[in-house]
């Protein structure tokens, strides 16, 4: 079973649940770890320029998500344009994903 799936397989390799990827990495284990890799990098990022003017909001979490991923992906840091799920959870429906967002950040 796909770790993820979603209603269209135009993100993923044909045939495999792996995300087209700017490495062009194909091996599952792989793309995780060079996901680890930059998942780490971008902690350490953000957690030295984190102030106390920095605003968690919309706008900061993409930004989170891009500078992140920027290197491995070309959605990073975007809103998805397709739906996804994970086993049986489904994530928020795209269509809803903005509005629902901005409820999210407008509460913190």
């Amino acid at each position: 079973m796909a770790k993820y799936t979603q209603d269209k397989n135009y993100i993923y390799y044909e045939n495999t649940n792996i995300p087209i990827n700017k490495l062009n990495i194909r091996n599952l284990k792989t793309l995780e770890e060079e996901e680890r890799k930059l998942l780490l990098k971008g902690y350490e990022y953000f957690h030295k320029n984190l102030s106390e003017d920095t605003i968690f909001d919309e706008k900061y979490l993409r930004e989170l998500h891009g500078k992140t991923f920027n290197k491995l992906y070309d959605f990073a840091g975007k809103y998805r344009i397709v739906n996804l799920s994970k086993g049986y959870s489904t994530f928020c429906q795209v269509r809803f994903l903005e509005q629902t967002s901005n409820v999210i950040f407008n509460k913190l």
